[in-house]
């Protein structure tokens, strides 16, 4: 049968780490794909996903059930060329479409949510329009509803990958229709499993005589050899029942468990094993008659059998001590897999409000945890955990355990009776933020917070052993530990600068400005409009919004940086130009002109300065719904950053004013949200918490004590003060056009090793220029205000580095060839700025080499928020103190 036209002949499926949701949608739709005979192909990434990972084997488990093909399946990173390589792209939710987005945003329109797509093709999938008519009438499916998401089954039992399943199978089902413009294919879903078509012939085995323990000691991963040795056991101790966990001396044993007995006879209760306990004869006799004593040798015989006799009792033992160490191993995996959710369960819990379910869930946590520990620390365990090498993961799950008991009861439980400070629904009311309670909580957060730090700095110091299941066990607790410990050192940060900064000791206001990365800055991009936020008793206004036009600029400059930033930046004329004001990297650089200029032409003293850009705007949108304009267009999180950064330029290509306009009134209608927005504001406070965490949301305080804590966190924006290896790329647009949407990262920062005080150096960065589309306006794509001779589409970009303090440069190459540079010093660092040019379609890179002194610790490599969420590689050793 053939596919009706207009239909997608290469998909793509989308979640984070593409080993659970993203290959059962591939392995669904290839097989339904190929029974209803549409030609397509079809692939799965993950946005945080690992190259050459195995599927989960949960996920394999549920497709193997369900008679689909799972066979043969690697991981892959998400990266723009494969999301070019798609015509159609359908992801597991909200937050993973929006990523793909923000990664080829000029292809944003066929790329759905899973469950979106199905929607838009309605109850009739084999009749319905072609691929054309959906992306442009995608409008009439709300895109930020609560259903579009399929929730994560990772590190849940297998009944979520079946409820995951559940879910996935007839979405996909839905498509396969459509494609093959067949809807029996959806006949098929739920039937391949039965009937076997189209997948695997599963074996069966005896529960009582061939199951199989396939589960590691680490407390929650799955192998095929537990953290006791690595040798492995083929016979069971009494039913017959086979281990593939190892024994604790690294030996391999095929033999039965009770006597040495070989060959097919049974060893006790039906073992059978292949070879002798003591290495004598094989065949099919038993353990006891091996041996022919006619000639009168009984002593040797009698020796020979108590040979056999030891050997099994020694077998016997090595089988009772393997069966310990894997109850005691099922046992820790099971508490503290229960202490993981708990712990989960109990901060969300406080960051929701509900004081009670954060005791009762943190108290749960710190049970199950003793529990581990107290297993860990038994007599078997304790002693395998002694050998040399072969115990060094036993001896990881015991520190593991340990940690998470005591990080349960010091830092858990504590932060549960904290849960009416950390309230969301006492922290905001209406337009008004009720600062109060936190303020109150504040000395408990800062010592809570301060013990978090301890655990987060013990586990990074267990060893994650030479057993993948331990290290990667390791790895998940490192996870809890840090997000634990970056939820309290955010409340105490907030504990003590909201309160002021939102007006409870007097009013305070503020210079907003919203950036616009299509034309980038130091910061992030061109200031395409601003407000003045005022702050009184923790209620926020804008009584004034502008563009960037409106700025009266003051005819001299009214502050100054110093001789540092002069020298690079002054022929731009930042001071007096408000499109140049944030060229330098460091955010309080940007803000104190801001602050200096405003109060020249208006006389108004502010109090500090913050900017954001329209990717942190739509996390926000997710949260709070849909702008509305005046003419009722509606502004969403999917199509915000497109809108403001791309397509109003196309839209308003000969009225420049009226695109400003345009812009201002969604400025307006986003202040007018967030002023009266009465929603969740947990969810609200995660938005604005992913903004600052990508560096897309900054704040200056002119309060010194105020801008000290700030520049403890990703608020600030400051160049790093650190004696520390460092690295940082700031791209800045040179060609006057609004190229810099269309263009992608690739950071890479190599050090050599600590064995001298000084050691080699390379810090590179390419940049891809994506445009194909060459018809777009003249305001978009040609040279406005640049002497350089540039063709349409090309991206002329000043590429500025901050290198390590004390590093002096060796060269500087572009595309391996060796160029001329700026250098200067900027924040106590060398810099180095170099001009390319990078033509629609073309990948230009810039290598800077250097000498660096060989600084302790780890590397500091802040990234320039710009469109894309750029990929950066760090191979840094870190060096002692």
């Amino acid at each position: 049968m053939s596919a009706p036209e207009d239909r997608p002949t290469s998909i793509l499926f989308v979640c984070t780490g593409n080993i659970c949701r993203s290959p059962i949608g591939e392995r669904v739709l290839r097989d339904l794909a190929a029974w209803s005979g549409a030609q397509v192909t079809v692939t799965s990434a993950g946005v945080g996903a690992a190259n050459g990972q195995p599927m989960h084997p949960s996920s394999v488990e549920v497709l193997t059930e369900h008679g689909y093909d799972a066979a043969g399946f690697e991981s892959r990173y998400l990266r723009p060329q494969i999301l070019e390589e798609s015509d159609l792209v359908l992801t597991m939710t909200r937050e993973h479409r929006a990523a793909c987005q923000r990664a080829l945003p000029a292809r944003w329109r066929r790329m759905f949510t899973l469950a979106e797509f199905v929607k838009l093709l309605g109850d009739a999938p084999a009749d319905a329009e072609g691929l054309s008519e959906l992306v442009a009438d995608r409008g009439r499916v709300d895109t930020n509803a609560d259903d579009l998401d399929i929730a994560d089954p990772m590190g849940k039992p297998t009944a979520e990958f079946e409820r995951c399943f559940a879910e996935i199978e007839p979405l996909v089902g839905s498509v396969a229709a459509w494609l093959g413009g067949d809807g029996e294919v959806l006949g098929r879903v739920g039937a391949l499993g039965a009937s076997g078509d189209g997948g695997f012939d599963t074996a069966s085995a005896s529960a009582s005589t061939g199951s199989t323990i396939n589960d590691s000691v680490s407390g929650g991963a799955t192998g095929n050899s537990s953290a006791s040795g690595g040798a492995t056991t083929n016979s069971g101790a009494s039913g017959g029942a086979t281990g593939n966990d190892s024994a604790s001396g690294g030996a391999t044993t095929n033999s039965g468990a009770s006597g040495g007995a070989t060959g097919n006879d049974s060893a006790s209760g039906g073992a059978t094993g292949n070879d002798s306990a003591s290495g004598e004869a094989t065949g099919n006799s038993s353990a006891s008659g091996g041996e022919d004593t006619k000639d009168g040798a009984s002593g040797g015989s009698h020796r020979r059998r108590r040979m056999l006799i030891g050997s099994g009792i020694v077998v016997a033992l090595i089988v009772v001590v393997v069966g310990w160490l894997a109850y005691s191993a099922f046992g820790i995996k099971s508490d503290l897999e229960d202490a993981r959710v708990d712990a989960n369960a109990a901060r969300k819990a406080v960051l929701s409000g509900d004081q009670d379910a954060a005791t009762s869930r943190a108290q749960a946590a710190a049970s199950s945890a003793k529990s581990a520990s107290d297993r860990a620390h038994g007599v078997v365990w304790a002693a395998a955990a002694s050998v040399p090498l072969l115990g060094s993961p036993l001896k990881s799950v015991q520190e593991m355990s340990d940690t998470v008991a005591d990080f349960a009861t010091e830092v858990l439980v504590p932060t549960a009776d904290l849960g009416a400070a950390l309230d969301p629904s006492e922290l905001r009311r209406g337009d008004t933020i009720g600062t109060a309670p936190l303020a109150a909580a504040q000395p408990q957060l800062a010592k809570l917070a301060a013990a978090s730090d301890v655990y987060v700095t013990r586990v990074e110091g267990i060893d994650p052993s030479w057993l993948g299941q331990v290290a990667d066990a390791r790895d998940e607790l490192y996870g809890l530990v840090h997000d634990a410990s970056g939820t309290l050192n955010g409340s105490n940060v907030a504990a003590q600068l909201l309160p002021a900064m939102t007006g409870a000791d007097g009013p305070r206001n503020y210079f907003v400005a919203l950036q616009t990365p299509s034309e980038s800055r130091g910061t992030g991009g061109l200031v395409g409009g601003f407000a003045i936020l005022n702050a009184t008793k923790g209620r926020l206004t804008a009584p004034e919004l502008g563009a960037n036009n409106d700025f009266r600029y003051p005819t001299t400059p009214q502050t100054d940086l110093g001789s540092d930033f002069n020298s690079l930046y002054a022929t731009f004329h930042p001071y007096t130009d408000f499109r140049n004001a944030n060229m330098s990297p460091s955010f309080p650089d940007a803000a104190q002109i801001w602050i200096a200029n405003w109060h020249e032409v208006t006389g108004e003293q502010l109090d500090g300065a913050i900017a954001l850009d329209p990717i942190a705007l739509s996390y926000v949108l997710k949260v709070t719904g849909p702008l509305t304009l005046p003419g009722g267009e509606k502004i969403t999180a999917d199509n915000v950053v497109p809108i403001t950064l791309s397509t109003s330029y196309e839209r308003f290509a000969d009225n420049n004013q009226a695109r400003k306009d345009y812009l201002q009134s969604i400025s307006k209608a986003a202040v007018k949200q967030l002023s009266t927005f009465k929603g969740d504001t947990s969810a609200l406070l995660e938005a604005l918490g992913r903004g600052v965490h990508e560096r897309r949301i900054m704040v200056y305080s002119t309060d010194p004590d105020e801008e000290k804590i700030l520049q403890t966190t990703n608020l600030g924006h400051e160049i790093g003060d650190v004696d520390a290896p460092y690295a940082s790329v700031t791209i800045q647009n040179a060609g006057g056009n609004k190229l810099d949407y269309y263009l992608r990262r690739k950071l890479e920062y190599v050090a050599a090793g600590c064995s001298s005080d000084k050691r080699d150096s390379v810090i590179t960065m390419q940049l891809t220029n994506t445009l194909d589309d060459l018809s777009l306006p003249d305001y978009v794509i040609a040279p406005n205000g640049t002497a350089f001779p540039i063709d349409k589409g090309t991206a002329l970009s000043n590429v500025e580095f901050l290198l390590s303090k004390g590093a002096t440069v060796k060269g500087v190459f572009v595309d391996d060839q060796e160029v001329l540079y700026q250098d200067g010093t900027l924040g106590g660092h060398p810099y180095v700025g170099a001009m390319v040019q990078v033509p629609p379609g073309k990948t230009v890179t810039v290598k800077v080499f250097a000498t660096e002194p060989t600084w302790p610790g780890e590397a500091v490599v802040p990234v320039q928020p710009l469109v894309d969420n750029p990929e950066v590689t760090v191979r840094v050793p870190e060096c002692g103190s």
